[in-house]
């Protein structure tokens, strides 16, 4: 089921003047999909910065399954790069920004939540000490 079909609940604002702006980032996005991010964007800077960071990816993973979003993300990494801290610090942003609208619309309960984290960790530890051992 894809993200927007499993939301039950978004979140209200607690700074409107900052969430309009997010209400239109994704073009085409449901009137549900607009609320969570006014909704997201209005109540932290942290999630609008990652709004801002990755819109465009955010559109194509929204528009699936969010584990599908979830498992692309880290099945991304490549260990034997130099660009490996560059690589983390996108995955930990895109699965921080996926987990926290899936928290906030209800699509994830806080296992999968918790868990989607643990994922990320287990993956950046492990890709971290295969680059450092090579």
């Amino acid at each position: 089921m894809s993200f927007e079909s499993r939301m039950t609940r978004r979140p209200i604002a607690f700074e409107p003047e900052h969430g309009a702006d997010y209400r239109n980032l994704l073009p085409g996005a449901s009137a549900a999909i607009e609320d969570l991010l006014e909704g997201a964007a209005g109540s932290s800077p942290h999630i609008r910065a990652m709004l801002a960071k990755e819109k465009d990816w955010l559109a194509e993973a929204i528009s699936d399954e969010p584990e599908t979003a979830l498992q692309d993300v880290l099945a991304a990494f490549d260990w034997d790069t130099p660009n490996l801290g560059d690589q983390l610090r996108i995955a930990k942003r895109r699965i921080s920004l996926l987990a926290a609208l899936a928290d906030l619309a209800g699509v994830w309960p806080l296992e999968t939540v918790t868990r989607a984290l643990t994922d990320l960790a287990d993956k950046a530890v492990d890709a971290a000490l295969k680059s450092l051992v090579a």
